[in-house]
Order: structure tokens, then sequence, then C-alpha cells
């Protein structure tokens, strides 16, 4: 089935600006616990949370940009996919603890933080994702016009 809406989308794309996203993320986080803003293996309080939601907001804005930098086209279809294809390493992950670590399953965060945190991913990577693929579009002398603050 040839779905002209799809035709655009590259999962070469989605996988890479997730990989970006979770690199970034995990940068950001790591610099969060250097500083010691939250605990080692635990997120003890809202404000930690949201330090931990931040962190995941910029990384992912970061990959999907990115990723709609490369793409070029459906912008708002690859960040969807950024933030779905989370669900498939997570699940990827569980099933490989269980076989290494004998059913060690993955239950610390809740089901509504996680929904929130998957929504998350999603709308930063759309965004992320359409801000990267304007800027694709752009002619040069534009974007030169636009940052001189000569524009009209």
């Amino acid at each position: 089935m040839n779905e002209p809406l799809l035709d655009g989308v590259r999962p070469s794309w989605i996988a890479f600006g997730w990989f970006i996203s979770a690199a970034v993320t995990a940068v950001i986080i790591f610099a969060f616990l250097v500083l010691g803003v939250f605990g080692l293996f635990r997120i003890d309080g809202p404000d930690e949370f949201i330090w931990f939601a931040v962190s995941i907001a910029v990384g992912f804005g970061v990959g999907g940009y990115f990723a709609g930098w490369r793409a070029g086209v459906h912008p708002f279809l690859h960040g969807i996919g950024i933030g779905l294809f989370s669900i498939v390493v997570w699940i990827l992950a569980n099933l490989l603890s269980a076989v290494v670590f004998g059913g060690w399953d993955w239950d610390a965060i809740p089901l509504v933080a996680t929904i929130f945190l998957l929504a998350l991913q999603i709308v930063f990577a759309s965004l992320g994702a359409w801000a990267g693929a304007n800027w694709a579009h752009t002619p040069p002398a534009l974007r030169a016009e636009r940052g001189s603050g000569k524009g009209g």
C-alpha cells in the first residue's frame, strides 16, 4: 500500500533521532547526578521529577531537531515516531533483562508518570523536528536576514 502521507517518513532518521535524544538526555542526567540534583537510581519528590522531565524534554527536542533537519519532511510524524520508538526500546530492554537477569522487570515508574514522560518525548521530539525541518527549508539569505535583526 502506497500511502502518500507516509512517503517521506524515514525509519532510519526516526531511529537516529531517538539515539541522539537518548544520548543528550543521558548527558544531561549525568550532569544532574554530578551536581547532586537527584540521587542515583531513584527520584525522590516532585522537584527531582521536574528536573528529570526537563532533561527528557531537552534531549528529545535536540534529537527531534536533528531528525527533522535531516529528513526535511513530515516533521511531526518523525517526532511521533521518535517518541514511539521509546516503547520499542522499552520492550526490548525488558525482554533482554528477563533473559539475562531471570525475570527482573522494569516497574519502578508509575503508570501515570510513564504516560506523561512518553507524551513529553513525543511533543518535544515533534517540536524539535518541526524546528529542524523549518531550518532545513529556510534559504541561507533569509536565515542571515533574520539573524541580523534587519527583517521586516
